[in-house]
C-alpha cells in the first residue's frame, strides 16, 4: 500500500508541474502599435515617455544623443515542483531603442525574437 501512496504522489507532482512563465525586465509587453506612433523629427521624449513609459535605461553617447532602452522578456521554465526545472525551452523576447538629439527622435529600433531571448543591435 506504501508504493501505491508514493506512485500517487509522484503523479500528484507531475500533474501539477508544467509551463511557468518568468518576465525580465519592462512588467508590460511593447505593443508594435505603439512603436507605430513614434514619428522621427516629431516625437519628443515627453511623448515616447507618455507612449510607453519610463525607459529601463538611458545612454548618454559623446556624439550628444541620447537613447531610451526598453526591453521585455518572457522565458518559459518546465519541470517536476521541487524535484527538476529546466528552461530554455522557449520564450519571446522585445528590445525598443530610441535615439534623441536635443529632445527630439532621430532615430528608432525595435526588434523582437519568439525563438528565446531578445537581440540587441
Amino acid at each position: 500500500m506504501k508504493i501505491k501512496g508514493y506512485i500517487l504522489l509522484l503523479f500528484g507532482f507531475v500533474w501539477v508541474s508544467g509551463c511557468s512563465i518568468a518576465s525580465h525586465g519592462r512588467l508590460a509587453e511593447i505593443h508594435p502599435h505603439e512603436v507605430q506612433r513614434i514619428v522621427i523629427g516629431t516625437s519628443t521624449k515627453d511623448d515616447i515617455v507618455n507612449l510607453i513609459g519610463r525607459p529601463q535605461q538611458v545612454i548618454y553617447k559623446p556624439s550628444g544623443t541620447e537613447v531610451f532602452v526598453y526591453r521585455h522578456g518572457v522565458e518559459k521554465v518546465f519541470g517536476i515542483p521541487f524535484l527538476i526545472t529546466w528552461s530554455r525551452s522557449g520564450g519571446s523576447g522585445q528590445t525598443l531603442t530610441v535615439t534623441f538629439r536635443d529632445g527630439v527622435v532621430v532615430d528608432y529600433e525595435y526588434v523582437t525574437d519568439e525563438r528565446g531571448l531578445a537581440r540587441y543591435k
